[in-house]
């Protein structure tokens, strides 16, 4: 056993959280991880493109 009090032991440990993160209502709103460009898929282009046409064709046909 310790012969630290509770309230010490407390204090020892490292924080989860800095201060930073901790809004004052007490939220924390961590850093997120950044998001990486990936390569574009053939289904990811197919359904850009149709969004254009379609958009391009709206505008243009009325």
């Amino acid at each position: 056993m310790s012969d630290a009090s509770p309230a010490e032991e407390e204090t020892e440990e490292e924080w989860e959280f800095s201060l930073e993160e901790v809004t004052e209502g007490g939220q924390v709103h961590p850093e997120p991880e950044p998001i990486e460009a990936g390569s574009p898929t053939a289904e990811g282009v197919f359904f850009v493109l149709l969004g254009i046409g379609l958009t391009i064709f709206v505008l243009v046909g009325f």
